[in-house]
């Protein structure tokens, strides 16, 4: 894999002082200093325990798939396009965890767009393959030539797709995509760390609790309405993102795992942050709404649209619990942004 500025991969260390953003490194605890606020421990907490963890898998995920690609660009043989292959639904995997609530950097970098913008536009994907291409030509390429679904038309090309260019050509373009990715993986990753590492003001922990809040609700209605509801009512099971490489419910599964325990998973869950905010009552409904979304979706496969249409119902539920009991009894208001990045 292509290596990123040492600088980079040193964020974390360079947290010194409270940045423009409101965050600063990690106070010394002594007399006269004042405790971290409700909203300072918890979005702290969020960054340390939810967000970092998950975006040091979908780096090293997504590292082994630059790798897996140059391997197969070197001996391009059935066994390493296979090997290519898993290493793509590592990392989408491992995508579909870290990215599922838009936060912090992946909103300001606008992540999502760059890394997965779908449906991809294969008619972009082969022009973008006839033209010489480095990282900073390829960032100048609309999104819906990069990124993870572009990577996966790439190597699940249908057998009734004509190639426009030879086969090298396309490995180059391939493994561009591949190393992209990962070096978009490694920047995130040391952001959220540095986040976990550091402590907001406490006027910016209230407006970055606002966006995660705000965040999460996007993301389970995103999960409902694009992932689920949208393409059943087409009747067609290819319509579901991932299709063309039979992971389309692996990857909802791994996008709501991530939504249900930011909800609902101990320390720096939405749950406990109501029940630290003596907000018991709507912490027991969003755990039920939650609950409820899960064994529905659970059930759901893309073959059969009334389940997918029962999950959705689900999320909507959800949705409503987020705004009802969540949002408004915290005093944060809901404002529907475009939540999906892309």
């Amino acid at each position: 894999m292509r290596g990123l500025p040492t600088s980079l991969l040193l964020l974390p260390l360079l947290w010194a002082v409270c940045l423009p953003t409101g965050v600063c490194s990690q106070p010394e605890t002594g007399e006269g200093s004042s405790p971290p606020t409700v909203q300072q421990t918890f979005v702290q907490t969020a960054y340390r325990l939810h967000f970092a963890p998950r975006f040091a898998k979908f780096a090293a995920a997504s590292a082994e798939l630059s790798n897996a690609v140059a391997l197969t660009c070197r001996e391009f043989t059935p066994g390493n396009v296979e090997k290519a292959r898993g290493a793509w639904i590592d990392a989408m995997l491992a995508w579909e965890s870290a990215g599922a609530i838009l936060v912090g950097p992946l909103l300001d970098r606008h992540s999502a767009a760059n890394v997965d913008f779908w449906p991809t536009r294969p008619s972009m994907i082969e022009g973008a393959l006839r033209k010489p291409q480095d990282v900073a030509a390829l960032r100048r390429t609309g999104v819906a030539a990069r990124g993870l679904p572009a990577l996966e038309w790439l190597l699940w090309l249908p057998g009734d797709a004509q190639r426009t260019v030879d086969q090298d050509r396309a490995c180059a373009y391939t493994l561009l995509l591949a190393d992209d990715v990962a070096q978009e993986a490694q920047i995130l990753e040391a952001s959220f760390v540095a986040l976990g590492n550091a402590t907001s003001t406490p006027e910016n922990a209230v407006k970055r609790l606002g966006e995660m809040i705000n965040q999460t609700t996007g993301a389970v209605e995103v999960l409902r309405r694009k992932r689920l509801l949208n393409p059943a009512s087409v009747g067609n099971p290819k319509a579901f993102a991932r299709s063309l490489s039979g992971q389309s419910r692996r990857a909802w599964d791994a996008q709501w795992e991530s939504i249900n325990s930011f909800l609902l998973s101990g320390q720096g869950s939405i749950q406990a942050l109501l029940i630290e905010s003596r907000l018991d009552p709507s912490a027991a409904r969003l755990k039920e709404a939650a609950t409820r979304s899960d064994d529905a979706i659970r059930k759901a496969v893309p073959a059969d649209p009334g389940s997918v249409g029962h999950a959705a119902e689900a999320l909507m539920k959800l949705r409503r619990v987020l705004e009802a009991e969540v949002a408004a009894p915290l005093a944060i208001p809901i404002s529907f942004s475009d939540f999906d990045g892309d």
